[in-house]
């Protein structure tokens, strides 16, 4: 009976740290893989502002331009050439978009909704070369 006592007292000195140390290293990468998630998701909405910021100042570029055209016929140009930096700003943002799996329901909304509006100002540049407007 002693010698079965002293084995389990050996076997419990060395099993229950190991069990901690198993527990809190467990609990030390669950925390680790949380974070690294939410760095990705970080640098998944870095990526959507950076190429939403460009396509910003490209529309508001092209803007610029065709409120000068409309107003004075001048930088046509100018203009065309914008047009074609802002469609490949959009093709920019349209492929960080498709490629990025975005969690928040909200945030996916509100990117459709940009997105409708921005296929609406196709014609309304077409309207005003032909200067329709």
């Amino acid at each position: 009976m002693f010698k079965n006592m002293l084995f389990l007292k050996i076997v419990l000195i060395f099993t229950l740290p190991a069990l901690a140390m198993l527990y809190f290293s467990v609990l030390l990468v669950y925390e680790k893989v949380q974070i690294l998630d939410e760095l990705k998701n970080a640098k998944l909405n870095i990526r959507y502002l950076s190429a939403s910021d460009k396509l910003i100042h490209a529309l508001q570029k092209e803007r610029g331009y065709s409120v000068t055209y409309l107003s004075s016929k001048k930088y046509k140009k100018e203009l065309f050439t914008q047009k074609i930096e802002t469609d490949l700003r959009f093709k920019e943002y349209v492929k960080i978009i498709s490629k990025s799996n975005f969690k928040n329901p909200q945030l996916i909304h509100a990117i459709k909704k940009v997105q409708n509006r921005l296929y609406k100002i196709k014609p309304i540049f077409c309207n005003i070369i032909l200067i329709k407007i």
